[in-house]
């Protein structure tokens, strides 16, 4: 997968991905031909934590959110899960887009896809 990817980077073209370890393989193609500017995407993310965030500013990478699993759906059970201080880590989209403290922020964008349920677990 990582040789398909490693290709994708030198030929221009845009990566979308949900997979689990997707930031363990960007980081591979990155070492390989730079991808910080290509905005390649992470898809649906759930829950990350400032060490996925900081690599995930440090890609370029462009986020999306699909609220309505890790929120609506999944959200009461996530925060029971991580406890009080781990539940901002669920879609982190406003910690994602703030700059980070070093010069070479690059700041990511989350595109939020909207639940269309309005109730709340």
């Amino acid at each position: 997968m990582v040789e398909m990817m490693i290709e994708a980077a030198r030929n221009h073209i845009r990566v979308g991905s949900f997979t689990p370890n997707i930031l363990d393989l960007y980081e591979r193609v990155n070492r390989a031909v730079p991808i910080a500017d290509r905005r390649w995407v992470i898809e649906h993310i759930g829950v990350y934590g400032p060490d996925e965030i900081r690599r995930i500013r440090d890609l370029g990478l462009v986020l999306t959110a699909y609220t309505g699993r890790y929120i609506w759906k999944d959200g009461a059970m996530l925060a029971r899960q991580l406890g009080p201080t781990g539940a901002s880590r669920i879609a982190p989209c406003a910690r994602c887009s703030r700059p980070a403290s070093t010069s070479r922020c690059r700041r990511t964008m989350c595109r939020l896809h909207s639940s269309t349920r309005s109730t709340t677990p």
